[in-house]
C-alpha cells in the first residue's frame, strides 16, 4: 500500500468515519444559516465531543493491521458571515490505543489533526492547512503518521498547493 494512500485511510477513518458528528454539524450549519443576516454580523459555533473511535491502519514493519479504539475529542469552532467563512477542527487521539491483528502487541500513544480553512467570498479567496502528527509504539515497533499541507485558490484557480507527508514505521 502505498503513503499517500495509508495517509489517506488514516485521515478519513479518523474524521469522517462517525457520521453522528458530521450529521450534528451539518444541522447545526442548517440552523445557523437559516433567516437573513442582516448585521453582517459573524455567527459563531463552537463544539467539543468525545466520540468512541474504531479504525485500522497497516504496519510494513512487522507486517499487521493495526487494531485502533478508544475515545476521541473533537472540537470544532466556525464563524460565517455573509461575506466570510472559517472553520478550525481538532482532532486529539491521546485516549486510542491499538493492539497488532497477527501479534496481538498493544501499540500506545496518539497525537493531533488539526486543519484550518479560511474563505472570504468577497474576494474569491480560500485559504487552507492540515497539520497532523500521530504516533503508535508498541514492544515490536512505532507507527508514525506525519503531514504538512497548504493551498491558496483565488478566483477558482489553485495558487499555492504543497502536500508534504511522511509516513513510516521502525
Amino acid at each position: 500500500m502505498k503513503k499517500y494512500n495509508v495517509i489517506l485511510l488514516f485521515i478519513f477513518a479518523t474524521f469522517f468515519s462517525n457520521n453522528s458528528f458530521a450529521q450534528k454539524k451539518n444541522v447545526r450549519a442548517d440552523q445557523n444559516s437559516q433567516g437573513n443576516n442582516k448585521s453582517n454580523k459573524p455567527v459563531k459555533t463552537n463544539s467539543n465531543e468525545v466520540m468512541e473511535y474504531n479504525s485500522r491502519v497497516y504496519n510494513a514493519c512487522v507486517p499487521e493491521w493495526v487494531k485502533l479504539t478508544g475515545q476521541v475529542t473533537y472540537s470544532v469552532k466556525e464563524m460565517r458571515s455573509d461575506s466570510k467563512y472559517f472553520i478550525l477542527y481538532r482532532i486529539d487521539l491521546k485516549k486510542v490505543t491499538g493492539v497488532g491483528e497477527t501479534t496481538g502487541a498493544v501499540y500506545k500513544g496518539g497525537g493531533m489533526i488539526m486543519n484550518k480553512v479560511n474563505a472570504n467570498f468577497d474576494h474569491n479567496h480560500t485559504e487552507g492547512n492540515d497539520i497532523y502528527k500521530v504516533r503508535y509504539k508498541s514492544p515490536e515497533s512505532t507507527l508514525i503518521f506525519t503531514q504538512k499541507a497548504h493551498f491558496v485558490s483565488v478566483g477558482g484557480d489553485q495558487k499555492v498547493s504543497f502536500n508534504e507527508y511522511s509516513d513510516s514505521c521502525k
